[in-house]
């Protein structure tokens, strides 16, 4: 889930890590609803793990 410190536009939003951006402190994510991955710092994540998985 992404936190409120993101920004109004993307906080709230849940989706998929798909990997490790540029740098380290970095996540492609792709976004519940959204056809392209984007890049997010870490700090804006905060981790849920999906029952089941």
């Amino acid at each position: 889930m992404v936190l409120d410190v993101a920004g109004p536009k993307l906080s709230g939003k849940r989706g998929v890590v798909l990997g490790r951006g540029t740098t380290r402190s970095q996540l492609r994510v792709l976004l519940d609803g959204s056809k392209c991955s984007i890049t997010l710092h870490a700090r804006f994540l905060d981790a849920q793990e999906t029952p089941g998985l």
